[in-house]
């Protein structure tokens, strides 16, 4: 997950959190792969999302096409 705030010289900075780790790190995310935001899996594209391990009720958002997914029966 990565996240902005604007810094004392009013510019912003980004900050991302690795793996389970609770202190963030400056940097923005990858955004070739899929993230997960509170048990919705981010995707940037089709390819990304077949990676995805079917799981039925998962909810899944593209990023390309700006839709959201449930999954159902493991598709």
């Amino acid at each position: 997950m990565d996240y902005k705030l604007k810094g004392s010289n009013g510019k912003f900075i980004s900050y991302k959190f690795v793996g389970g780790s609770v202190v963030p790190i400056e940097g923005r995310c990858t955004q070739t792969k899929a993230r997960i935001y509170d048990g919705i899996v981010a995707v940037p594209d089709i390819s990304a999302a077949q990676k995805v391990p079917a799981i039925p009720g998962l909810l899944e958002y593209r990023e390309d096409s700006k839709q959201l997914y449930v999954r159902s029966n493991g598709t």
